[in-house]
C-alpha cells in the first residue's frame, strides 16, 4: 500500500520495521528519531526517546539502527506498555540554516517482515528544519499508522518542545518558528530530558563536525562486525581514530550495544557449534567482552553457556562421578551415574491416532537405562543400536524392539544423551556406535555466516538475540541437511519448543 500525507493503515500487533531511505543528504546531515507518548501526547522522560545519542529504550522495544544512506526503527508493538499511545517517527536536520528542501526525498518502508505499507516524501519546496515523518497510534485492540509529512521551521528544539521535553536554553533568547499546520496540544511538560539532547543545540558547527566524525566511527565498526571477526588490528584502527578525533569510545559502545551484543552473540553461536569451547576460543570472547564491555546480562549469558557446552563435552569423554540413591535396585558392580526426574515417555498405539503418555524417572548406570513408571522400560546397555537427543527428546533405539523410544527430558535432552554416550562408549571400550557425531552434524563457517545474516542475528521465531543455535530446519535425524537452506537461527528456548515432527 503506497501511503500519502494524512492517509493510514492497520499495522499488525507484532515486531515491525520502518526503514528510511534518505536521498540528496549526508548520513552526518540528517537525524532520526522516536517519542513515546503517552494519553496526553507527550513523553513521561528520557526513556520515551529515541535518537542517535540513545539508540534504544530500556526494555528494548524500540531500537533505532543506522547505515550509510538509511535508518531502521524496530518497534516490537506487542510489547509497548499500556501507557503509551503514539509512538511519532521524526527527522532532523543537523545545521539549522538548511531546511528540507536540500533533501531530495525519503523512502519509507514498513515490513513484518513482509512490506505493509510504503511512502515517499519529497523535500521540493519545504522550509521546515525538523519533520514528523508519522505516527504509529493506538486503535481499539489494533495498531494503526499514519503518514503525516509535517514539521518545524523551528528545528530540533521546537520539535522536543512539542513532545514536552523540557530543555534549558543556555543560549540567548530567540523566536522560534511556530509548528506548521499541527495542532495545539495543552498538558504538563515532562521532566528534563537527557543532556544528549541538550548537546545537540549547542556550539551547532562544531557538534556536527563530532558528531560527523562519531557516525564514521560507528560506520566503521559495523562495517568491521559484519564481516563476523574483529581483528586486533582493527581494535587499534578504532582506538586510534578515537584519540586522533577526541571520542569516547565507550559512549560510542553504548551507542552501538544492539550491533555490539549481535556479533558477540554470533561468535558465541560459532564457538559452540561443535559442541566444544577450546582455550583459544574462550579467551576470543572474553578478549572482546573486555575490549566492548557489554551489558552484565550478556557477559553472563556467555559464561554460562560455555560452561554448559564444556561440561557436557567433558561427560561424553567420561568425566563423571557416579551418584547414590536407593529408589531402583542395582547389580554389584553396576554404577548410577544420572537420575533424571519427570520424563515423558509417549506410546503410540498401531494403526491408530491414539497415544498413551506415562510419566517417570530416568535412570543412566554403567549398564542399564532404566525408566521406572506405570509403563517401565529396562535397556542394556549392550543392546542400544543407536541415540540421538534432538531438541527436547532422547531418541534410543535398541536390539528389543519394545525397548526403543523416545523420551522427553526436557530442556536438558543433550546433558542426558552426553550421559548416555558416555556409558556406552565406557561399556565397549570407546567402540564406535551408530550415533550422531560432531562430523556429520558439522556446519561449516561460510554456511553460518550466511545463515546470520539471512536471519539477521535474531531467533526466526520470536527475534530473540539470545542463545542462538544453527538449528536443522528439517532435523538431521529425519534426513535433513546441513545446506544454508536447511538451517536457520532459532533462540534456545524456541529451540527446544520446536515440533520435531515432519
Amino acid at each position: 500500500m503506497e501511503l500519502v500525507a494524512g492517509a493510514n493503515t492497520i499495522i499488525p500487533t507484532s515486531p515491525i520495521n520502518i526503514e528510511i531511505q534518505f536521498f540528496g543528504v549526508e548520513a552526518s546531515e540528517l537525524d532520526f528519531s522516536a517519542y513515546s507518548l503517552a494519553e496526553n501526547a507527550k513523553v513521561r522522560g528520557d526513556d520515551d526517546m529515541i535518537f542517535y545519542g540513545q539508540l534504544h529504550n530500556k526494555a528494548q522495544t524500540i531500537q533505532l539502527t543506522q547505515a550509510i544512506a538509511s535508518v531502521s526503527f524496530q518497534i516490537n508493538l506487542a510489547e509497548i506498555s499500556p501507557q503509551i499511545n503514539k509512538i511519532a517517527i521524526c527527522a532532523t536536520l543537523a545545521d539549522e540554516r538548511k531546511n528540507f528542501s536540500s533533501v531530495n526525498h525519503l523512502n519509507i518502508r514498513i515490513k513484518n517482515p513482509d512490506t505493509i505499507a510504503t511512502s515517499k516524501i519529497s523535500g521540493q519546496n519545504r522550509s521546515e528544519v525538523a519533520l514528523i515523518i508519522g505516527e504509529f497510534y493506538r486503535y481499539g485492540q489494533n495498531w494503526k499508522f499514519r503518514l503525516i509529512s509535517q514539521g518545524f521551521n523551528g528545528g530540533l528544539k521546537s520539535l522536543a518542545e512539542y513532545f514536552g521535553v523540557d530543555i534549558a536554553d543556555d543560549q540567548p533568547p530567540h523566536q522560534e518558528s511556530p509548528p506548521i499546520n499541527i495542532p495545539p496540544i495543552t498538558s504538563n511538560a515532562a521532566p528534563n530530558i537527557t543532556n544528549a539532547l541538550k548537546d545537540l543545540l549547542l556550539s551547532p558547527m562544531k557538534l556536527i563536525e563530532k558528531r560527523k566524525k562519531q557516525k564514521e566511527f560507528q560506520l566503521q565498526l559495523n562495517q568491521y562486525l559484519l564481516n563476523g571477526k574483529l581483528t586486533h588490528q582493527e581494535m587499534q584502527q578504532l582506538d586510534e581514530f578515537c584519540i586522533k578525533h577526541e571520542l569516547d569510545k565507550q559512549q560510542l559502545f553504548k551507542q552501538s550495544s544492539q550491533p555490539i551484543h549481535n556479533f558477540l552473540h554470533f561468535t558465541l553461536a560459532n564457538i559452540i557449534a561443535d559442541h566444544i569451547v577450546s582455550k583459544d576460543e574462550e579467551e576470543l570472547i572474553n578478549d572482546l567482552c573486555d575490549y566492548f564491555k557489554p551489558d552484565q546480562n550478556v557477559i553472563s549469558e556467555i559464561k554460562t553457556t560455555i560452561q554448559r557446552v564444556n561440561n557436557i563435552a567433558k561427560i561424553k569423554k567420561g568425566d563423571v562421578h557416579p551418584i547414590q540413591t536407593d529408589e531402583i535396585v542395582t547389580k554389584n558392580s553396576e554404577l548410577i551415574y544420572l537420575h533424571q526426574r519427570n520424563v515423558l515417555f509417549t506410546v503410540r498405539r498401531k494403526n491408530s491416532n491414539k497415544s498413551e503418555r506415562y510419566w517417570g524417572d530416568l535412570f543412566i548406570t554403567s549398564e542399564r537405562i532404566i525408566y521406572k513408571s506405570d509403563k517401565p522400560k529396562n535397556i542394556l546397555i549392550s543392546n542400544i543400536i543407536s541415540y540421538e537427543s534432538n531438541k527436547n527428546y532422547i531418541f534410543i533405539t535398541s536390539k528389543t524392539a519394545n525397548n526403543s523410544g523416545e523420551f522427553d527430558v526436557g530442556k536438558d535432552a543433550d546433558l542426558v544423551e552426553a550421559y548416555i554416550e558416555q556409558s556406552v562408549k565406557r561399556f565397549h571400550r570407546q567402540i564406535d556406535l551408530r550415533q550422531s557425531t560432531n562430523n556429520t552434524r558439522h556446519i561449516t563457517q561460510e554456511i553460518r555466516n550466511t545463515v546470520w545474516q539471512r536471519c539477521n542475528g535474531r531467533c526466526v521465531e520470536c527475534s530473540s538475540t539470545s542463545y542462538l543455535e544453527f538449528d536443522h530446519i528439517i532435523p538431521f535425524s529425519k534426513g535433513g541437511s546441513n545446506s544454508e537452506n536447511n538451517i536457520q537461527l532459532l533462540c534456545r528456548a524456541c529451540n527446544l519448543s520446536k515440533s520435531d515432527r515432519i
